[in-house]
């Protein structure tokens, strides 16, 4: 699989470049950015939050049908799914707030 990985350093505090097979030991707690998608500089909190959902079985950048004209969502990976309503962005920003959480606690 191409793309750049990434996961928490040993100190909790910066993420690091990983191999892919580094990235398949590193349970739910690494995040792969797909090539075309890569941050040069990638953002803790961003990679946080998309390792927190990964971590509780969502996918932080799945698309919700919520968010599309089909105005419906089955998807058992939806983010949305973390809120009674269903809304998508809510839930990103919930797990952005629980990436700054932890790492202000690390600090």
């Amino acid at each position: 699989m191409t793309g750049i990985y990434i996961r928490f350093a040993a100190d909790s505090l910066t993420i690091e470049k990983c191999s892919d097979q580094s990235f398949d030991a590193a349970n739910g707690y690494a995040f792969r950015f797909p090539d075309a998608d890569a941050p040069v500089d990638p953002d803790p909190v961003e990679v946080g939050a998309r390792a927190a959902a990964k971590a509780m079985g969502f996918d932080f950048d799945e698309q919700c049908g919520y968010e599309t004209e089909a105005d419906h969502c089955d998807s058992s990976t939806c983010i949305g799914g973390l809120n009674e309503d269903h809304h998508p962005e809510d839930c990103r920003d919930y797990m952005r707030h629980i990436a700054r959480a932890v790492l202000a606690g690390a600090a």
